[in-house]
């Protein structure tokens, strides 16, 4: 690929990065949902392995807080 254009495939990619939604797009939580203070009662003694994999499995059924659910806005300088 040419220089000219790997930069301005480089900056479509950089743009559309920027249009994202500001929350995610997940099922709605259970009103029943255990509480992160439960959650971690009932993980604190399992392996990595199998804590990642049910909170993979949670996340992905979308019990996730609303506090968690939408994007902020984070200023950064160099």
């Amino acid at each position: 690929m040419n220089k000219p254009l790997y930069g301005v495939f480089l900056y479509l990619i950089i743009m559309s990065a920027c249009n994202f939604p500001r929350h995610l797009l997940l099922r709605g939580r259970d009103d029943s949902a255990e509480k992160g203070s439960e959650f971690y009662k009932e993980v604190v003694a399992m392996k990595r392995t199998q804590r990642e994999e049910l909170a993979k499995k949670l996340i992905l059924e979308g019990d996730i807080p609303s506090f968690l659910r939408r994007f902020v806005k984070i200023k950064t300088f160099i």
